[in-house]
């Protein structure tokens, strides 16, 4: 491998400095404590120890947005394959030689990876979660999940209920979110699941056009499921982690069980 590019303070020049993250917003989110969140330290005295045993010798070059003129980013392969199943395969030997060639990412923001950069690094989300920057946290739940970072989803998902608990997400956000998911996507689940507990029948009936109709499809099975059993206030409660799909037992606590990813 070819000597590592000197690191700089500049998550979108050819290097990153951990112990300099350049993004840092007044809106930060320190990852859930170790009874939530399984990969993280419970005190940040042990967090810093556990960043500070990284192996910081490797680097890989990342390749983001549109082909045509991408730009280049670099993160030590050490800490982005510790938390991304994703980055952990790409540098397995299964895609070739990823020390010879860059990693591409063509279809994400070079921004937001940026941001998930300063997340490998630090384990803070930097990305605004107030008007009217609530659809940036939805797309960097997406990025998380298609790298497949357990812990940086969890995260964010933290910040969704929290921002939509304040003020329910428009219609150009569930559509990102339905046109970038599967059906099982626990995204997905707590957009239907807001919708269900403060928007009114006569506000979707008036704006129905500017939803998908995968939306409503799955308003309609949730709102079924819960003829039976009340709705008891989704947005309040979204703590642990999620090995099952919903549980039998829809109390507060056990209906956001469902919403954490594992």
């Amino acid at each position: 491998m070819a000597d590592s590019p000197s690191p700089a303070h500049d998550p979108l020049s050819p290097s990153h400095d951990p112990q300099s993250p350049v993004y840092s917003p007044a809106t930060t989110s320190r990852s859930s404590p170790a009874h939530m969140n399984p990969l993280v330290e419970e005190s940040p005295s042990s967090l810093k120890r556990k960043r500070n045993e990284y192996d910081y010798t490797e680097m890989i070059e990342v390749k983001v947005g549109d082909p045509s003129a991408p730009k280049t980013l670099w993160v030590h392969k050490d800490p982005i394959c510790t938390k991304s199943k994703f980055f952990r395969a790409a540098t397995s030997g299964r895609w070739g030689h990823w020390n010879e060639k860059p990693i591409p990412l063509p279809e994400e923001n070079a921004q937001m990876f940026a941001k998930y950069i300063h997340w490998v690094y630090t384990e803070e989300i930097t990305v605004e979660h107030t008007e009217p920057h609530r659809r940036e946290l939805a797309e960097f739940y997406l990025l998380a999940d298609g790298l497949d970072d357990v812990a940086a989803r969890n995260s964010t998902m933290d910040l969704l209920l929290a921002a939509w608990s304040e003020r329910t997400h428009k219609a150009g956000c569930v559509r990102l979110i339905f046109d970038s998911t599967p059906p099982s996507s626990k995204l997905r689940l707590l957009t239907v699941h807001t919708y269900l507990d403060r928007v009114s029948p006569e506000f979707l009936e008036r704006h129905a056009d500017e939803y998908p109709a995968a939306f409503f499809h799955q308003l309609a099975v949730q709102a079924m499921r819960w003829r039976e059993k009340p709705l008891f206030g989704v947005v309040r409660l979204h703590r642990a982690s999620c090995k099952e799909d919903v549980p039998e037992d829809w109390s507060e606590g056990a209906v956001m069980v469902a919403l954490r990813s594992w």
